[in-house]
């Protein structure tokens, strides 16, 4: 491989989560197969049979593989996307193997001597608020004009309820959100402090949000407590500021995150209107038109392990993925730290400066930066993965992929 440029995540890419290596006898170099009627020839330990859209893949064991063929001859991934029904049928026997189990649902599977419930440990995914920081939709407006400036991103910050969200919307299934790069993975910045950090509680919080909405509102503001459970009512009253959140379509999580955060706002004088969007409007807003959305709820998964993943998807400007539309060109600012991190071909700096970036965007001990609190880190989950007692063999990695040709049944 020959590149044009340095690209310093080129070696973690290769081992990209999707990659597959396909047969040049059957597989065009230059389009993409359809799943639907294209024929699939890999080198894995089974063999491709078909694709049906919203109900199963099927698979069946290719004796003539290089290495372990294999126990079961037959392989067959349900698809049910009603995340209840998934898990009625899982209970009822349908599944060896029960992916995405609701965080409601892992108390009854482990109370069911039929499966077992393996804690696999924290999730890779990371769960955050987007907040939009750009100029808006008018025309000739300047690029580092912040419709949502970085006070306004610190104060969401610390206004939110993180214990209420890990403990009682999660469950007691999520932990503290980290600052993008996850805790497993290499360059994660454990030296960050965000306004979820134990240092804190939501009292501190709700008090710190007021200060810097204060500072911004000095006249509207004046005269009043900072403190929660003083003035409370006054400060919902103020209507200082009204901000249209994104609400996921059928989306119960985000329905009481939205319900946490309207509460939570208004304590500091900022209304919410919510929008309901399916996943593809959703997807079209954020890429076309963001301006129509300040803050979105959302979650990023990794796809293979190196920062660059976490990052430069979110927060570059040319991605399609950068809802938030942040244009930090400052000195050392958010522009040039990432087009450093990507270039340095030393992996020890390289990761350095995706401390950096964490630091630079989430840090509520660092002073306020054009790139302050683009994302506001929610909740890590707590990843659990259940599948039958009777199946032996099987195993799970910090990816969470299942490596179904090494299961059996020990009879």
């Amino acid at each position: 491989m020959v590149l044009t440029a340095p690209f310093a995540a080129l070696l973690d890419l290769i081992a990209f989560g999707a990659t597959n290596i396909l047969s040049p006898r059957s597989t065009s170099f230059w389009n993409y197969l359809d799943l639907a009627s294209d024929i699939l020839v890999g080198t894995g330990p089974y063999k491709y049979i078909h694709y049906i859209r919203d109900n199963e893949v099927r698979f069946e064991r290719w004796d003539m593989y290089w290495g372990f063929p294999g126990y079961f001859e037959v392989a067959i991934l349900r698809i049910i996307e009603d995340d209840t029904a998934r898990m009625t049928a899982g209970l009822a026997g349908q599944f060896d193997y029960v992916g995405g189990v609701l965080k409601t649902f892992i108390d009854t599977f482990k109370g069911d001597a039929d499966f077992h419930v393996e804690d696999v440990g924290e999730d890779l995914c990371y769960f955050y608020l987007e907040i939009y920081s750009g100029p808006g939709n008018q025309s000739g407006a300047d690029p580092q004009q912040q419709r949502n400036n970085a006070t306004l991103r610190r104060a969401l910050a610390w206004a939110v309820n993180y214990t209420y969200i890990w403990e009682e919307i999660q469950a007691g299934y999520a932990v503290e959100g980290v600052p993008a790069v996850p805790r497993a993975m290499a360059g994660h910045n454990a030296s960050v402090v965000q306004a979820s950090d134990s240092k804190y509680n939501w009292t501190y919080g709700i008090s710190q949000a007021r200060e810097l909405m204060a500072s911004m509102y000095p006249t509207e503001t004046f005269g009043l407590s900072f403190d929660l459970g003083t003035n409370d009512s006054i400060w919902e009253g103020l209507g200082l500021r009204t901000l249209e959140i994104n609400r996921h379509f059928e989306s119960v999580t985000n329905l009481r995150i939205n319900q946490l955060l309207e509460n939570n706002f208004g304590l500091i004088g900022i209304n919410l209107v919510e929008t309901i969007r399916p996943w593809g409007v959703y997807l079209d807003t954020g890429e076309n038109t963001p301006w129509e959305m300040d803050i979105g709820y959302i979650g990023w998964c990794p796809d293979y392990l190196n920062p660059f993943n976490m990052i430069d998807p979110l927060f570059n400007l040319a991605s399609g993925s950068c809802f938030s539309r942040i244009n930090d060109t400052s000195l050392g600012g958010l522009t040039e730290l990432m087009d450093k991190a990507g270039n340095e071909l030393n992996r020890t700096k390289q990761l350095d400066i995706y401390k950096d970036i964490q630091s630079l965007i989430y840090d509520v001990e660092r002073p306020l930066n054009p790139a302050s609190h683009t994302h506001i880190s929610g909740w890590v989950y707590l990843v659990q993965a259940t599948h039958k007692t009777a199946l032996k063999g099987v195993q799970y990695n910090v990816m969470t992929q299942a490596e179904m040709w090494k299961w059996y049944y020990d009879t």
